[in-house]
């Protein structure tokens, strides 16, 4: 935030919104802040901060800015508090500290559920087709059709009509035996070499 006075009465602030209101609009129509209220609770009222608004905090600034956790106060200083859903001066309390502590309870808490909660809303908010498109991506691969082969020593014989399986590393080289430029020129070889013409008396 910028202060200009000028003479008079007459103050200047100036404050950064970027594309945080953007940003803002997909994390509310998703309910990120709900699914993060629901799974994370104050548990201390005292708390000037709850643990869903400095989480929402990290999510913001991993979308827009990629500070790390010990610079996230000074990154949200530079914003309007209000587009960052804080109170004016709560930026300063998102220390590495709290932060820290908020991402132990994020990890202590049912994820699974509420990536769950997060990635149903999506799917029936924005009418994701989930025909071609689902949550496990373990089963995905471009093998399927294609016919099984067991490797061999496996215990269990495999089919003679596979082809071979790749041997590891690179494949032997053929041997060779060096041969003496004298025996080549005793056979009459010595103008296969290169570099040397065989000399034809006139």
């Amino acid at each position: 935030m910028t202060t200009m006075t000028t003479p008079g009465q007459f103050t200047l602030e100036s404050q950064n919104l970027g594309c945080l209101p953007i940003v803002n609009f997909f994390l509310a129509r998703m309910g990120v802040a709900d699914h993060l209220r629901t799974y994370l609770p104050p548990g201390d009222a005292r708390l000037r901060l709850t643990p869903a608004a400095v989480v929402e905090q990290v999510v913001r600034n991993l979308v827009v800015g990629h500070r790390p956790v010990y610079a996230l106060g000074e990154w949200a200083a530079a914003y309007d508090a209000g587009v960052l859903g804080l109170a004016v001066g709560d930026a300063e309390m998102l220390n590495d500290d709290r932060v820290g502590r908020t991402l132990d309870r994020l990890f202590d808490a049912d994820r699974a559920s509420l990536i769950t909660a997060t990635v149903l809303g999506v799917i029936a908010d924005f009418d994701v087709a989930t025909t071609q498109l689902h949550n496990d991506s373990t089963t995905a691969g471009g093998d399927r059709g294609l016919p099984r082969r067991r490797r061999p020593g496996t215990g269990r014989q495999s089919n003679p009509r596979d082809p071979p399986w790749p041997q590891q590393g690179l494949p032997p080289r053929p041997q060779t035996a060096a041969v003496h430029p004298d025996h080549l020129r005793r056979r009459g070889g010595a103008d296969r070499l290169p570099g040397r013409r065989r000399q034809h008396p006139r």
